[in-house]
């Protein structure tokens, strides 16, 4: 796990308990495994960070706070980075095995290893074969 990543799933689950759940709701367009969900070349950046504002307020977040929510999820997740204006390299994302890449994102949204997970290639260095 990424320590950082696991700090802000953390903070939003602790203080924002309503953006929280929207990582569950919208986990395939977050971490860009839905071919439906992928931005359409004519929307507008604009657009897409106006749709998780609107997300945001009705999920209860506060509207001094959605500014700062949306920072963190384009810190978490490639989409809303690429978004926001951003550069984002999906590869360095799976790499530190954040959040934002499908291969972790369970890990960061349950308390514990789910039981059909695999080990990472980087738990396997220490164990004796």
């Amino acid at each position: 796990m990424d320590l950082v990543d696991f700090l802000i799933v953390t903070l939003l689950r602790t203080n924002e308990p309503g953006a929280y759940q929207l990582l569950w709701r919208h986990r395939a367009e977050l971490t860009g495994t839905s071919v439906e969900l992928l931005p359409r070349r004519d929307e507008p950046a604009s657009d897409r960070v106006n749709r998780w504002r609107s997300r945001l307020e009705g999920a209860g977040v506060a509207a001094q706070h959605v500014e700062d929510v949306i920072g963190l999820f384009g810190m978490l997740f490639a989409p809303i980075r690429h978004a926001l204006g951003n550069e984002s390299n999906t590869q360095l994302i799976a790499l530190r095995s954040g959040i934002g890449s499908i291969d972790y994102f369970d890990r960061y949204m349950v308390f514990g290893i789910p039981d059909d997970d695999l080990p990472s290639r980087f738990s396997m260095k220490g164990s004796a074969s």
